[in-house]
């Protein structure tokens, strides 16, 4: 009995071993698959290829986030910032996330909003001469855009406690990426209704980003 408990505990080890190495060597490539019926071509969590421009007005680099200082308290500031912050990939130096106290350097500006009832936050997005902002990435923008406001209601957010939760999601929106209904993603649709409360991208939301920005291959 003891031999055929080590025999079954080595093969489970060179299992583990077996899909950590296919996990590495195919890179994000088969986590980016999760089911879902809305995919762009490619197979990933975007329906178009549509990014946010760099501050050089190019796909690739640094992307400025500006939160207000007029959120109630620090804490919730910070969470936001948290939620922002955690699309930078390690490993990936086509695109980065970073704060900035300039508005007018960033790209994207969050600002506490009253909006309605339920809703924790809206992201609208602005063309580079246009005078007003959109908030359908998918149809208002007809190719790549310059600038995204991010409108968090903090009430809403307080009281489901999900500020970070609420800044990653839509900052996800703000980077170009667009909802899915995979529960995995924290871009489902309902991910505030999640029974997971998924508070982070998933390796699919990494993945799509990596190939939205060209740094996926």
């Amino acid at each position: 009995m003891r031999k055929v408990r080590e025999g079954v505990a080595k093969w489970m080890s060179v299992l583990v071993a077996v899909n950590m190495a296919a996990w590495m060597v195919g890179g994000n490539a088969a986590m980016a698959k999760c089911e879902d019926p809305y995919k762009c071509s490619h197979g990933f969590h975007a329906f178009k290829d549509i990014y946010l421009k760099a501050s050089g007005g190019g796909q690739h680099g640094t992307r400025y986030v500006y939160v207000s200082n007029d959120f109630k308290t620090s804490g919730y500031r910070g969470l936001i910032i948290n939620g922002c912050l955690a699309w930078n990939m390690k490993g990936n130096n086509k695109i980065r996330l970073a704060t900035t106290s300039s508005k007018s350097k960033s790209q994207i500006r969050i600002e506490p909003e009253v909006l309605g009832y339920g809703v924790c936050g809206m992201t609208y997005y602005k063309k580079n001469g246009d005078s007003n902002y959109t908030t359908d990435v998918l149809e208002g923008i007809n190719g790549n855009y310059k600038y995204a406001k991010i409108e968090i209601y903090e009430t809403t957010c307080q009281r489901e406690n999900v500020f970070q939760q609420t800044g990653t999601h839509e900052c996800g929106h703000a980077l170009g990426l667009s909802h899915v209904t995979c529960r995995k993603s924290i871009m489902c649709y309902s991910v505030y209704d999640s029974p997971n409360r998924i508070s982070s991208p998933s390796n699919a939301d990494y993945a799509t980003l990596r190939h939205v920005y060209n740094a996926y291959k």
